[in-house]
């Protein structure tokens, strides 16, 4: 089976969510304490990754979407279905294997550790982008006959909105939730995945997609002018957003968020002064789906290699997030040079 088309703009987004990704992870396995400058603003940005690979999968299908013929229903579906079934089985494997590293072997005889692993009662960070990104596909496959006779941006605004009333519905269950027991038993994964929000925001990023495609269709999108276009929108509706009530805020949080990391890429993809970054920010992009299961494997051989050298915090998060991307890169690198492994890996990873 031939691959897509790959648009290396979005690869290097996708890259650039991983890096971010990994820095936060790090953050924690090197326990940097809070008042650290790798915790300040100054540093790299942390959340923006979870909320950004959802949007981004959403975007990625609303660019390939060609006008009149979107991405077939079933394709959607398999692809979603296939994302759960992977969600299911890694967090199984990674709850068990780290607790046979860390030595708890007890909750291995455990039935309900079990259970509550399966039903993401259990931190299981993969479930936090895998599940909306499933769910968000198959919301998709319900938005995508409406694309043909809506303008994009009437559908954006209507999208928009849907997620403003996602995001007041999620914090109207969580004040319930944490007055009543039942509730936030029956509702604890998507009030602390934040899943509501976190769907509607894979649907945005489908409409954002069409109206991309839409631009691109019609006139040739200029890197250099769409950049600080954007950038000086953003900083201009900031007060604006910041203003308004949380769902509001929350939601032109999120976008605001995908759209910098969306000017990047494509300023990465356009300069040649950036070539290094672009191109390591691409590698780890067009296998994002393999690094992000590969980096939970080398988060843990990071920490355990850390607490060998009793490492300070700082020279820990430096050795975890260098371990991290250097190895994932140089997989990546294996894949790309070795057939059998690429197709191999393909299987393996659906």
């Amino acid at each position: 089976m031939t691959e897509p088309p790959r648009l290396r703009y979005i690869d290097c987004a996708r890259g650039l969510f991983v890096l971010l990704m990994i820095s936060s992870h790090a953050l924690g396995i090197a326990q940097v304490p809070a008042d650290s400058f790798l915790q300040s603003v100054l540093w790299l940005p942390k959340g923006w990754s979870t909320a950004g690979f959802v949007m981004l999968a959403g975007f990625s299908v609303g660019v390939m979407t060609i006008r009149g013929r979107p991405i077939p229903t079933r394709t959607l579906l398999v692809r979603a279905s296939q994302l759960l079934l992977l969600m299911v089985v890694s967090n199984a494997l990674f709850a068990t294997g780290r607790e046979m590293v860390y030595g708890d072997i007890g909750n291995l005889r455990d039935v309900e550790w079990f259970i509550d692993v399966m039903t993401l009662q259990r931190q299981t960070t993969i479930s936090l982008v895998l599940l909306p990104i499933a769910l968000g596909l198959v919301s998709i496959c319900a938005i995508q006959p409406l694309s043909r006779h809506i303008a994009p941006v009437v559908l954006t605004a209507a999208i928009v909105v849907m997620n403003v009333l996602a995001w007041a519905a999620h914090d109207l269950l969580a004040a319930k939730a944490a007055a009543d027991a039942a509730t936030h038993w029956m509702f604890t994964s998507t009030i602390e995945l934040h899943l509501l929000p976190q769907v509607s925001g894979a649907t945005a990023g489908f409409a954002l997609g069409l109206i991309w495609r839409s631009l691109a269709d019609s006139i040739k999108i200029d890197s250099r002018v769409v950049g600080p276009v954007v950038l000086i929108a953003l900083v201009v509706m900031a007060p604006i957003a910041a203003a308004a009530p949380r769902p509001v805020f929350l939601t032109a949080d999120v976008i605001a968020q995908f759209l910098i990391i969306l000017v990047l890429a494509l300023s990465l993809a356009a300069l040649p002064l950036l070539t290094g970054i672009s191109n390591l920010a691409a590698l780890l992009g067009r296998f994002s789906l393999m690094v992000f299961i590969l980096h939970r494997v080398l988060l843990q051989t990071a920490d355990l290699c850390a607490r060998g050298f009793q490492m300070t915090p700082m020279p820990r998060y430096f050795f975890v997030v260098i371990l991290c991307v250097g190895g994932s890169a140089l997989v990546c690198s294996a894949r790309t040079q070795s057939m059998p492994l690429h197709r191999a890996m393909r299987r393996l990873l659906m």
